[in-house]
């Protein structure tokens, strides 16, 4: 491949081609590139992914009674893992924090070397020295600022900047809840649905390698896009299917890890095996 821009076509394509072996319960190696086979990379599209999927199946926003789906989907990745969310979903319907809060801190406690968090997003208690349990019920019981139903319905970018008024949530996971938002909730006309992305350092880093810029170069939201947007459509044909802005930013970020083995400057931090998680629920 003799382009930046055909490593990156080929990434997308063979990450996807994985995927597919894999949903079809096709015997490994799914691939015979030795770097994807090795690490860990995420989806093409995260409504491929295991947890997503599982959301969209048994944590969907369907009760027309609860008062925020922001709310809803905050909880739900702040958590991330299916098997803790199953349990929390008969509280969270009803919005008994404290009762979640027990739950929370009962799997903690007797079950100490169980997963009880997904471990896809860092979320931190934000300085607070108290239990990551406590810290949620203190957020969700609205003792630490919350930005309610205040979503924009047409504009992913202002409802991604109210969210984040949410003291705990940075810009990446303010981001995946709005995704969830707009497959799943008030979101889905948003005028910027396929446009709108909030860029991160793997990201940029990402879009510097494609464009033969300073690996270092920073960037702002509204220049990242606009850079972005147009190579997105233009590489639309060369893939399995139209990818959205979301999407797109997130696989420069994975194409950046990709890169860094390639070429010899880093690993991910997860290989292939360790992160292949199983969930029963």
């Amino acid at each position: 491949m003799s382009t930046m821009e055909d490593r990156l076509i080929y990434w997308i394509n063979e990450r996807n081609d994985i995927r597919k072996q894999n949903e079809a319960g096709n015997p490994l190696p799914w691939t015979e590139d030795a770097i994807l086979k090795e690490y860990r990379f995420c989806n093409v599209r995260r409504e491929d992914d295991r947890v997503t999927k599982w959301m969209r199946k048994n944590w969907a926003y369907k009760k027309s009674h609860l008062v925020n789906s922001t709310w809803w989907f905050t909880v739900a990745r702040m958590i991330n893992w299916p098997p803790t969310l199953k349990l929390l979903y008969p509280f969270a319907v009803d919005g008994e924090v404290e009762m979640m809060v027990n739950i929370i801190e009962n799997a903690q406690s007797k079950r100490p070397k169980q997963k009880v968090f997904g471990s896809a997003y860092i979320v931190s208690t934000n300085g607070h020295k108290i239990g990551k349990a406590e810290y949620f019920g203190k957020m969700w019981s609205g003792e630490l600022m919350w930005p309610g139903p205040n979503l924009h319905p047409w504009s992913l970018h202002h409802s991604h900047k109210n969210l984040m008024q949410l003291n705990g949530l940075g810009s990446f996971l303010a981001a995946q809840i709005i995704a969830d938002l707009k497959y799943d909730g008030p979101l889905f006309d948003a005028e910027d649905f396929y446009t709108w992305a909030a860029p991160g350092p793997g990201s940029m880093r990402g879009l510097n390698r494609l464009l033969g810029l300073p690996l270092k170069k920073k960037w702002n939201q509204t220049d990242f896009l606009n850079t972005m947007n147009p190579i997105r459509r233009e590489l639309t044909p060369r893939f399995p299917y139209a990818i959205e802005a979301q999407d797109f930013q997130n696989c420069l970020c994975e194409f950046d890890k990709y890169c860094r083995v390639l070429l010899g400057e880093g690993r991910p931090r997860a290989n292939y095996e360790s992160h292949h998680m199983e969930y029963s629920v």
